[in-house]
């Protein structure tokens, strides 16, 4: 098995509330550690020492009893609130907080920048019975907010909500990573597990190292560009995950050869080989973050990994490997023989790996007929190349949403799960149609290209704004009835360069749903492998209309990543990768579609979001835009 590279031994930077601390060394102490795991700034950015005004003035405003003096132990704390009553009253504040886990995440923002500060100086937020103080409040003559403060605070709280939101699960990670590994809950460790799935770095290993990894893996960060993380010649003792930022690789004589950027490792070759550091580390920016494995560690993990593996051989060849499953190692009473634990498949033969299945399945297996009927591919919906309906001004944006929904879900519904992997393997290979999905597939373009067209066929300044704001509530619309396939299509419509270049338009629409268009935007950000949009959907209930080109990719990339055959045995891990990837279509089907009311059903709206019309060609649609809004001299 391949793994990855480390370092250790080099001066660390690490930051108190007030002085800089240096820690040298491998060892883990809990004196070290404490300061070991601060990311604090000194001086808190603007945005984030405002979202701490804006929510001090707000709680000052609707619930003052908060903030108070406190007594514990017989000593009192000054203008203190209570962790858990804070997270109480953040999730009564917005309904975009689904969770006191994700308030925590808020919370922490706030705390990592120094604008919110425990009594003790500790460094993470708990959703415990625990004082903290505002940053304003720790002056003795702390004033109380104005009149127009006040004001203010209403108009601006859920906007800073929700920036705090977008934030927040990197700030709830470093927290979890900041601990000593030891301290770390089941919790902790499941949300680390589910942040390595997403790092490039990591594809490659099975899932048994990434959950031992979860364990180990320690935070480091720097806050400025030219930081040597370690140099050419050093002992290597750690290996290096980039978490945000870049860095160069430097070597004498040559200078920088390469940049390093988020979800690249780096120090892996001196670890393995036990050589010196083949090249410098220099950091290309400020604020960049890590994670680091110690080299014990490192070794420990990769012999836990061969002591856990079975190799079955036939004439000196491996014919099947397997792993033992950790959590049926948990779960065997102490003293049980190996024989009773769970072993899954990791590679194998073809045919050693349909042996061991079937000696493994059980009588009462949950085998059952499929009775999936065969599938009769959906009328395909042309389109025709320019037009637009003149009624469509008069529907109702609820309706539209939801005749769209309904439409997407019969096409969604059509796509059977061995369509992905036959489009992932290449259709080509296993001489199999993907009609199905390809339908679905074609229906993202065709909304997304509906939303250009109408844009662009519509010549009143006055109606195009109009239009814009009736995308917009679609959008929000689609998004609340969970088709987040046509949220995407309608956003990503409006962010075509033919619709984002008509700046009068634009200029135009309320700052209301100017809002709305940014958090959609920021929903959608793509940053950290779409993590806001995976966090989201990780939350919802079936039945949901994923974004479907993200699954696609999704399986590509590991397609593409691992390979199918290793030592011309059948790569298993793979395939149960890509396995999981079908299993969240399959959760999203796991409940029927329901039928709003008759109110909703509309025949010509239905009629209209079946039989759309779309000009497919970008250069068109770019001349149509600039006849609207021609380019500025």
């Amino acid at each position: 098995m391949h793994f990855s590279g480390i370092k250790h031994n080099q001066p660390t930077e690490c930051r108190d509330r007030s002085l800089p601390v240096y820690v040298v060394g491998t060892q883990w102490h809990s004196t070290v550690l404490r300061f070991n795991l601060s990311s604090t700034v000194q001086v808190p950015s603007e945005k984030i020492l405002r979202a701490g005004k804006i929510l001090r003035n707000a709680i000052l405003s609707r619930a003052p009893h908060m903030i108070r003096d406190r007594k514990y132990h017989l000593k009192t704390y000054r203008q203190c609130c209570v962790g858990t009553e804070l997270v109480d009253w953040q999730m009564q504040q917005s309904s975009c907080i689904h969770s006191r886990i994700q308030a925590v995440g808020m919370w922490q923002v706030l705390l990592e920048e120094g604008v919110l500060n425990h009594v003790d100086q500790e460094l993470s937020f708990q959703d415990k019975y625990l004082f903290y103080r505002f940053l304003d409040d720790e002056q003795e003559d702390a004033s109380l907010p104005g009149e127009e403060e006040r004001k203010e605070s209403q108009e601006e709280l859920q906007d800073t909500l929700l920036l705090l939101s977008q934030i927040g699960p990197d700030a709830h990670m470093r927290m979890i990573l900041r601990k000593h590994p030891s301290e770390r809950t089941a919790d902790d460790l499941e949300i680390i597990y589910e942040e390595l799935l997403h790092i490039k770095a990591l594809s490659h290993l099975s899932t048994t190292v990434k959950r031992e990894l979860a364990g180990v893996l320690i935070f480091e960060s720097h806050a400025k560009a030219g930081t040597v993380l370690f140099s050419q010649g050093e002992e290597g003792t750690s290996w290096y995950i980039i978490l945000k930022g870049s860095v160069n690789v430097v070597i004498y004589g040559k200078g920088v050869v390469c940049t390093l950027h988020e979800g690249d490792d780096f120090g892996k070759l001196a670890l393995v080989n036990d050589a010196p550091r083949a090249a410098s580390i220099v950091l290309r920016e400020d604020n960049c973050h890590f994670l680091r494995v110690d080299k014990e560690d490192f070794n420990r993990i990769l012999r836990d990994v061969e002591a856990n593996t079975v190799r079955l051989k036939e004439h000196g060849q491996d014919v099947l490997v397997l792993e033992k499953s950790l959590g049926s190692s948990r779960t065997s009473s102490h003293g049980a023989s190996s024989s009773h634990y769970k072993y899954k498949v990791m590679s194998g033969t073809p045919e050693k790996i349909l042996e061991h299945l079937l000696e493994m399945m059980r009588l009462d297996s949950q085998f059952t007929e499929s009775g999936t009927a065969q599938h009769t591919p959906l009328p395909e919906q042309e389109g025709s190349s320019t037009g637009l309906l003149a009624g469509f001004e008069l529907m109702s944006s609820k309706d539209v949403a939801y005749h769209m929904t309904s439409y997407d879900w019969e096409l969604f519904h059509c796509v059977h799960e061995l369509e992905l992997i036959y489009h992932t393997f290449g259709r080509q290979n296993v001489n199999k149609t993907t009609v199905n999905l390809d339908l679905f597939l074609r229906r993202f373009n065709e909304i997304q290209f509906w939303v250009i067209t109408e844009m662009c066929l519509c010549s009143q300044l006055s109606k195009r704004v109009q239009l814009l704001k009736k995308f917009i509530k679609i959008a929000a619309h689609c998004k609340e009835y969970r088709n987040l396939n046509a949220f995407f299509a309608i956003i990503m419509g409006l962010s075509n360069p033919a619709v984002c270049r008509l700046r009068q338009t634009w200029e135009k629409l309320p700052n209301k749903f100017k809002k709305f268009y940014s958090e959609f935007e920021n929903f959608m950000d793509p940053s950290r492998n779409h993590r806001a949009y995976r966090l989201t959907v990780a939350k919802l209930e079936p039945p949901i209309i994923p974004f479907m080109p993200l699954l696609i990719k999704d399986m590509t990339f590991t397609h593409e990543g691992n390979k199918t055959f290793i030592d011309y045995l059948v790569n298993f891990e793979k395939m149960r990768m890509i396995a999981n990837t079908v299993k969240i279509v399959r959760y999203c089907r796991s409940q029927p579609f329901s039928e709003y009311s008759s109110s909703l059903k509309n025949p010509e709206v239905r009629t209209y979001v079946r039989q759309l019309n779309v000009i497919d060609n970008q250069r068109t649609l770019s001349q149509l835009s600039h006849g609207l809004e021609p380019r500025r001299s």
